[in-house]
């Protein structure tokens, strides 16, 4: 599937929403094929400018699937190649500008904040987590603590910077993902993906690694 990608009669579209996004373009077609076999809510922490999102939501209006939730915190980020003044807002205009504003609820602030966290919970309605995507400061096992009891048990974990030029990423999401591994609350599908992005199963309880 990702081999072949090119082929694909989405690819198109993909690396449209690539061109704003800080994973791979592998990694964003693997997120589609995600969202199209999810049976539940889709969540993303750390949306940036919207590139996973756009393709996320996307197919979320596809396949009829999600809902799909996106937390950003906004401000600024001088990226080198993708930078943004304030990225909430370029994230609201990326949706808008991609006609999926009614399938993706944008929620701006920190994973950890007590009204995000509310936030998620009132948009999920019920349902559980069937895809996490968190590409955010490094502290996965933060939010797999505040968002660990809405997980569903199989459910698709995605989590950037495994493998990053960023030391202060790298360390606690690598240390994090292979004590959650060798504990049993994770196992890896395919090792890593893109320029570093780790991708696995929920196997168990995420809030004591």
């Amino acid at each position: 599937y990702v081999l072949e990608r090119e082929k694909h009669p989405k690819h198109q579209s993909v690396r449209l929403a690539k061109k704003i996004s800080m994973l791979h373009e592998e990694v964003l077609m693997l997120l589609r094929l995600f969202v199209v076999a999810s049976r539940g809510v889709v969540l993303e922490i750390g949306a940036y400018i919207g590139g996973a999102t756009v393709v996320l939501g996307a197919t979320a209006k596809e396949f009829k699937k999600g809902p799909v939730i996106s937390i950003e915190s906004g401000g600024a980020q001088y990226h080198t190649h993708i930078p943004s003044a304030d990225k909430f807002s370029d994230l609201v205009r990326n949706v808008e500008d991609a006609g999926i504003s009614e399938y993706v609820t944008l929620l701006n602030g920190f994973s950890n904040d007590p009204k995000v966290v509310e936030s998620v919970k009132c948009a999920a309605n019920g349902k559980k987590i069937d895809l996490l995507i968190i590409d955010a400061d490094g502290n996965v096992g933060r939010d797999f603590a505040i968002y660990g009891d809405l997980l569903k048990i199989g459910a698709i974990v995605v989590l950037d910077d495994y493998v990053s030029s960023q030391p202060e990423k790298e360390q606690p999401v690598k240390e994090w993902v292979d004590r959650a591994v060798s504990e049993g609350s994770l196992c890896r599908i395919g090792g890593v993906w893109g320029w570093g992005t780790w991708i696995g199963i929920y196997t168990g309880d995420s809030s004591k690694p």
